[in-house]
């Protein structure tokens, strides 16, 4: 008697049967046991949000090649690997998202970041290039048909004001910057506007890695 098994994702080890052609050599699906009975995967395809195996009697006439054992416990563990893998997937997307926004972070709070979290200074560097770059560009580009057109392209392409463009412009020339530098050297770079901000904030004293407690001076 046929059967199926219905999962929310593809099972790894479920292999259909590969029916043999002329330039293809076949092979029997999954070899798996049900309680006495032995299946075999005969056909694998994706029913909405649903992976659907069907499953046939185990004929015998080929060699077993994968085996799985299939019960309700079995389905739990893939139920809970499934699980782990998407959880890790999206803390995966949140540390991406959140490289991007730390590249531009002084080179110093990223190398702090490195030694404390595992960062990777270089990639937040480059991410967080690409995002500046990214965002700014349009609007540059806007601003300098403007300024190309005397205003006349306004109409067309949409107006930005002067402070705005040339903002954007920095940042755009910042971002290749990085972008540049990152890639060539492998180095963190952080954003200028953080740097300085960072600089202005940073208490008296603290002037660099350099100037921490107990380093002898000069007399």
């Amino acid at each position: 008697m046929a059967r199926e098994i219905r999962l929310p994702a593809a099972h790894p080890r479920f292999r259909p049967r590969l029916e043999a052609g002329i330039r293809r050599v076949g092979h029997p699906g999954t070899t798996i046991r049900i309680g006495e009975d032995l299946f075999e995967v005969v056909s694998a395809e994706r029913s909405g949000t649903e992976w659907v195996y069907r499953l046939e009697p185990w004929t015998g006439r080929d060699t077993i090649r994968v085996y799985v054992e299939w019960n309700e416990e079995a389905e739990r563990g893939f139920m809970a690997g499934l699980r782990d893998s998407r959880n890790q997937e999206r803390k995966d997307f949140i540390v991406w998202g959140a490289q991007a926004f730390i590249g531009f972070l002084p080179a110093e709070k990223q190398e702090q970041l490195r030694q404390t979290r595992g960062l990777d200074p270089a990639r937040a560097t480059l991410w967080s290039a690409i995002l500046e770059t990214g965002i700014a560009a349009p609007l540059a580009a806007i601003f300098v048909i403007n300024l190309a057109s005397g205003g006349a392209a306004a109409r067309l392409v949409g107006h930005v004001p002067f402070w705005a463009g040339a903002l954007a412009l920095g940042a755009v020339a910042e971002g290749l910057f990085r972008l540049a530098a990152a890639l060539s050297s492998g180095e963190p770079i952080g954003s200028l506007p953080f740097t300085l901000l960072d600089g202005i904030l940073r208490p008296k004293g603290q002037n660099g890695p350099s100037s921490g407690p107990g380093r002898g001076r000069d007399e």
